[in-house]
């Protein structure tokens, strides 16, 4: 996708302070924050929906949940969800090798917890807060595929597959891992030369990933991981008890995500789950269980990486455009709705106005250095999620089994504080006012801080706030 010029029309364009392409997770959290700061928006989507029946389920953290509290939708997805409690640990023969209440405790200590939800209904939720909150110059366009951009010093023009044309001051890439605006951006940076994106994007592990219904011994707000060479299993549970669950396999090889296959077949599927119908999940529980209440299943191969470049003078990617993660500690959208809030600060603080009535043109914003700040940030979590998932993989392995050793030894303070630390640096969105849970989160988190920077604590229990006695 090349800088091309938009076809002549006598018609001014009209104006956006903020288009955004690609209407998932991502762009829906920006669309919702624009909304609710006064920014008038664009969003395109090339699917006919906004919330199609599509995708399989996502793990929320709290630091994503503290984002989308402020944007008005918490309450809803608490609704269709419940928090999750314990989550063990098991090797390929069924044997314990940790069990840990972290994920309870965390509720308690920082007001949301981890939620499971399925893809769809999240989507749903967001949409249909969007659509209320749409104010009449706002657009939002479905069935409607960007086909050029052209960025000049005041403004950035859009071209729709279908003719239509509008500028912006900011365009914003949320299209996904294969993303048209990342494109853009690495022709510019290269001269209109072919993107390189297999050189940043790769994919090392494929996954089936599906939803179950309630399976008789595993509990509503349960976790479950189990260590196998080659093959892993994830499992987590959503309200009611429904089993949200991954077969995750090692490939052998690294390749360029052109390369890689994105979707296997139903049958190469199914062929790929019977073969680990055998192993434990649970006690008294064989995945084969699971799989034989399965509603919905989809294999497909995992990319993971980081973008060369995130932005132009006026362009910049979020969400899986510039940080692609594997699913392990439930990083990725997440990830996505903490650059949101970041985006958002920063142009809030360039001098762009008020939280209310903004209507002017957004001042130029420092992209290189909130781009370098997100960059450190998730090529850290990034490679933390991939080394769990390797880990998972390949517990005997090299690199991998003195962390694997380690777990039988975990307390609930440690995986506690693992949590907590994820959950350092990430920002919430400025000029939304947080609400009474989203400020006991900050207090909570303030309060972990004190104590780690000034070491007044005894013990990982006392520095994580769990009883010691």
């Amino acid at each position: 996708m090349g800088s091309i010029a938009p076809p002549p029309s006598s018609q001014k364009p009209d104006h956006y302070q903020i288009a955004i392409v690609g209407g998932g997770i991502a762009g829906l959290t920006l669309g919702l924050a624009c909304a609710k700061l006064g920014i008038r928006y664009a969003l395109f989507e090339a699917r006919s929906n906004l919330a199609p029946a599509e995708g399989m389920a996502i793990a929320l953290q709290d630091n994503g949940l503290r984002i989308l509290d402020q944007l008005g939708v918490y309450e809803e997805i608490a609704r269709h969800t419940v928090p999750m409690q314990r989550w063990t640990h098991y090797d390929e023969n069924g044997g314990l090798l940790c069990e840990t209440n972290a994920f309870g405790y965390q509720r308690h200590k920082f007001g949301y917890g981890m939620l499971g939800i399925e893809r769809h209904k999240l989507l749903e939720i967001m949409a249909g807060e969007l659509r209320r909150r749409r104010r009449g110059n706002d657009l939002i366009r479905l069935s409607c595929r960007v086909s050029t951009f052209q960025e000049d010093e005041d403004k950035v023009t859009v071209t729709t597959a279908d003719g239509d044309v509008i500028t912006a001051d900011l365009l914003v890439g949320a299209d996904g891992v294969r993303s048209s605006v990342r494109t853009f951006i690495d022709a510019l940076q290269a001269g209109g030369h072919p993107s390189k994106s297999d050189e940043y994007m790769t994919t090392s592990f494929a996954n089936v990933h599906g939803i179950s219904y309630p399976v008789d011994g595993i509990a509503e707000g349960d976790g479950i991981t189990v260590y196998r060479e080659g093959t892993s299993l994830l499992i987590y549970t959503g309200k009611g008890g429904m089993v949200y669950w991954h077969v995750f396999e090692d490939l052998g090889e690294t390749v360029g995500m052109s390369r890689g296959p994105r979707y296997y077949s139903g049958e190469a599927a199914d062929a790929f789950c019977r073969l680990v119908a055998h192993v434990p999940v649970a006690p008294g529980v064989l995945f084969g269980d699971v799989y034989a209440r399965r509603t919905a299943y989809i294999r497909l191969a995992l990319e993971t990486g980081i973008a060369e470049t995130w932005h132009t003078a006026r362009t910049v990617i979020i969400g899986d455009a510039a940080h692609k993660m594997v699913p392990h500690a439930a990083l990725g959208g997440n990830q996505a709705m903490e650059s949101v809030a970041l985006l958002l600060n920063e142009l809030l603080g360039s001098g762009s106005g008020s939280s209310s009535g903004r209507s002017g043109a957004l001042a130029i914003i420092p992209l290189p250095a909130l781009c370098e700040r997100r960059c450190a940030r998730t090529s850290k979590l990034r490679s933390m999620a991939e080394m769990t998932c390797r880990t998972q993989l390949s517990p005997h392995g090299e690199h991998t089994s003195a962390t694997y050793r380690q777990l039988p030894g975990l307390t609930d303070a440690d995986w506690l504080l693992k949590i907590t630390m994820s959950f350092l640096g990430a920002p919430a969105l400025e000029g939304v006012p947080l609400t009474e849970r989203g400020r006991f989160y900050d207090e909570s988190l303030a309060s972990f801080q004190e104590r780690f920077a000034t070491q007044t604590y005894s013990n990982k229990a006392e520095l994580v706030g769990l009883p010691t006695g």
